[in-house]
């Protein structure tokens, strides 16, 4: 996902894998459609792109309908918390 109007080339971010582009503009929705039609973007991209989000969804607390409460296991939820952000970091060389 972007973050709201990231990136500049909608075709070129949906070939990469980027599954859902925020806010989504009509501009973006016509490079795709266009570029689908020309050739130059598979609909197989944009399928993987759809199934990804339909299985984010689908895998969601809400979808599931899962009982809402005001006490999360915090502790659980920090490990996870930790977890992530060891392994989402980003190491650069210059």
């Amino acid at each position: 996902m972007t973050d709201w109007f990231g990136g500049k080339d909608a075709v070129a971010q949906m070939k990469a894998g980027n599954d859902l582009l925020m806010p989504g503009v009509a501009g973006q929705k016509k490079a795709i459609l266009d570029a689908v039609n020309n050739g130059s973007l598979p609909i197989a991209d944009l399928n993987t792109n759809a199934e990804r989000l339909v299985t984010l969804v689908l895998r969601s607390p809400s979808y599931k309908k899962t009982a809402f409460t005001n006490q999360p296991d915090l502790k659980a939820h920090a490990i996870i918390s930790r977890t992530a952000a060891a392994e989402g970091r980003v190491l650069l060389k210059k």
